[in-house]
């Protein structure tokens, strides 16, 4: 932390906004000292307060000039952290978010004698730098950064929210500590300088597929930094009918690519990524994962279906999409994508077989989520 420079202060404390020539402020030569700390004295504290005076409250970011006349060492410049408190040589740190200027005072004031510096000490804290003119914004975006308007959806349309963004469940974390989920499809929502907001992905845009020979086939929330040998890790690894020598790597796009498992392993996945372990010799099961309620190995048998293999996993979930189920043939490794609803909405009997077709040893049988999401 630096010493006060020479420049002026604006002064949002108990008295009258002023500026303050720094020069009075800072530790004295001995035989001027008295002088100056009396002169210090009276412009801090004995100056008329303002009625009109609007409450000014510190938050992250603010820069500030703290001024103690019984101690040298505590007149100089800091900020409030990220987390809302400020962090001086020899004090423990103090918490000030959201606390006006002479609260603020007065808790560091309490610190320094408790901490032994000064005895009495006549503390005061004035704000050199306001916090930032604008608003960040991070996540889900082609462009993070920071903007300046004063509404959310216009901030969105300059970051430019990616395809799959859930922009019905938009987190705002407020300068001053508050944290919101809010529509940005719905009524406009004002933000103000300081804020940050973070755009995630939607729901089931956030999965990462693990299928084919490991110890538990399954849908995994995706997670910043996960590699392709966490994803297998965490999916019990590879099975006594998987391969250990090359694995298939299937991006959100479809596009596939082979791995070669030791040198890719800390290869980073993507939300809606795919990591196939190819199977030695095809088990005789089919896996329903993602949302049922019981993810489960179903034992294969001769003309099984995909709704009795859904069953046996006790049905789709509440978030399930009952309308859009993916198998994925172990195999051929081919996809497709069934829809269970087709026969009931076109009437016709002659589309059961769509509906519900028969499943060979070593599919996939994979139940996603509802994703929510604002138009892309």
């Amino acid at each position: 932390m630096n010493q006060i420079q020479d420049h002026e202060l604006e002064d949002y404390g108990r008295g009258a906004r002023r500026n303050i020539p720094i020069q009075a402020l800072q530790p004295s030569p001995r035989r001027t000292h008295n002088r100056m700390v009396i002169a210090a004295v009276f412009w801090l504290f004995l100056a008329p307060a303002s009625p009109s005076r609007q409450v000014r409250r510190l938050n992250a970011g603010d820069s500030l000039a703290i001024v103690c006349p019984e101690s040298a060492a505590l007149c100089l410049q800091t900020s409030v952290s990220a987390k809302g408190d400020l962090q001086l040589r020899g004090l423990p740190p103090i918490d000030v978010a959201n606390l006006t200027l002479n609260e603020a005072a007065d808790k560091l004031g309490e610190a320094i004698e408790e901490s032994g510096l000064a005895a009495d000490p006549h503390v005061r804290i004035l704000i050199t730098t306001g916090r930032k003119k604008t608003e960040t914004i991070r996540g889900n975006v082609v462009q993070p950064g920071e903007y300046s308007s004063a509404v959310l959806q216009d901030l969105l349309n300059q970051a430019q929210p990616k395809a799959g963004s859930d922009l019905k469940h938009v987190k705002v974390l407020a300068v001053d500590g508050q944290t919101f989920t809010v529509d940005s499809t719905g009524a406009e929502w004002r933000v103000r300088p300081g804020d940050q907001v973070q755009v995630e992905a939607a729901k089931g845009q956030r999965d990462v597929y693990i299928l084919g020979g490991v110890e538990r086939p399954s849908v995994l929330e995706y997670e910043e930094g996960m590699t392709v040998a966490e994803a297998v890790t965490r999916a019990g690894g590879v099975s006594g009918y998987g391969s250990v020598k090359a694995w298939r790597w299937i991006h959100e796009n479809k596009q596939e690519e082979n791995l070669d498992p030791t040198p890719a392993a800390a290869a980073k996945l993507q939300p809606g990524d795919t990591v196939e372990v190819p199977y030695q010799s095809t088990p005789p099961m089919v896996v329903v994962i993602g949302a049922v309620n019981q993810p489960v190995g179903v034992p294969y048998k001769s003309g099984l279906r995909l709704q009795e293999a859904l069953k046996e996993a006790g049905g789709p979930s509440p978030e399930a999409d009952k309308n859009r189920i993916l198998i994925r043939d172990g195999v051929h490794h081919q996809w497709r994508t069934v829809d269970p609803g087709v026969e009931k909405r076109s009437g016709s009997k002659n589309r059961a077989g769509e509906a519900n077709p028969i499943l060979q040893p070593g599919d996939a049988v994979i139940v996603l989520r509802i994703q929510v999401q604002g138009p892309a």
